[in-house]
């Protein structure tokens, strides 16, 4: 589990395939902004966001759909999202979330950074949280 200090998620963790001592800082608009690009833009290809649970019942009419997804995470609940191939269903969590951020920062570490990134990173960081690893392409 990750422990949010200052207003940051702390990402220190050891990655098993190497040895690395992460020390980044997430915040609350940098998860934001990865879930934002993510679903407008990066996994369309692959994934569709389920947004017929009861808890989506609840929100406020004009918050974009993205916006009110990174609110259900931030407030400890999950993510429900089918595979648009086979329709198998993964979901996403907001230390899945943390753990995706992380995985992408150890395995493509020249593909990390918050203030410039894109859809593929953003796409990346969502394959690591719900697949382990890259899966589609």
């Amino acid at each position: 589990m990750y422990i949010k200090e200052d207003g940051c998620y702390n990402l220190n963790k050891t990655e098993a395939e190497r040895t690395h001592n992460l020390k980044i800082s997430v915040t609350s608009k940098d998860i934001e902004d990865i879930i934002v690009t993510a679903l407008e833009c990066g996994i369309y290809y692959w994934a569709v966001l389920d947004n017929s649970k009861p808890e989506w019942a609840d929100k406020p009419d004009g918050m974009p759909v993205s916006q009110y997804a990174t609110q259900l995470l931030l407030e400890g609940k999950r993510l429900e999202f089918s595979d648009i191939e086979d329709t198998s269903i993964m979901y996403l969590t907001l230390d899945k979330l943390l753990d995706g951020i992380r995985l992408n920062a150890v395995r493509q570490s020249w593909d990390f950074d918050f203030d410039d990134f894109d859809s593929s990173t953003a796409d990346c960081i969502f394959q690591y949280a719900m697949c382990g690893d890259i899966i589609y392409s």
